[in-house]
């Protein structure tokens, strides 16, 4: 199987075909996937949200933007569990209704907003 190089979605089209550097599973160490070696134009994403995104979002009313936030919502409820199985290589732990069998103890140098237990986190100095 071909690992998958990452790529992003800048100003309207898919940027990165060239892997670059190999990211690897937290759990067991294997490639998982690689980042695209493409330098990104962040002036022209900047250009493209204000003279684009911005425009067409103004647009919608409030139930319009709703919907679309719903239909965002039920296109990674139907991925979830593939998500899951990419998100526990990052060393990810449990959270209440999570199908994963990892599980840490929670960690006191979690900043307010973070929401889950750590595991090898950067902003946690204790070992895991």
């Amino acid at each position: 199987m071909q690992m998958k190089t990452l790529q992003s979605y800048v100003a309207g089209r898919w940027v990165g075909t060239e892997a670059a550097q190999v990211l690897r599973s937290a759990i067991n160490g294997q490639a998982v996937a690689a980042t695209h070696a493409d330098r990104l134009d962040f002036a022209e994403a900047v250009q493209h949200a204000r003279k684009v995104g911005v425009p067409h979002l103004m647009k919608l009313d409030f139930q319009q933007r709703a919907e679309r936030l719903k239909a965002l919502a039920k296109f990674l409820v139907e991925r979830k569990e593939a998500l899951y199985a990419i998100s526990a290589h990052t060393g990810r732990v449990a959270t209440a209704g999570s199908t994963s069998k990892a599980a840490a103890a929670p960690c006191s140098r979690m900043p307010p907003w973070a929401t889950t237990n750590c595991l090898r986190a950067t902003w946690c100095t204790r070992a895991p």
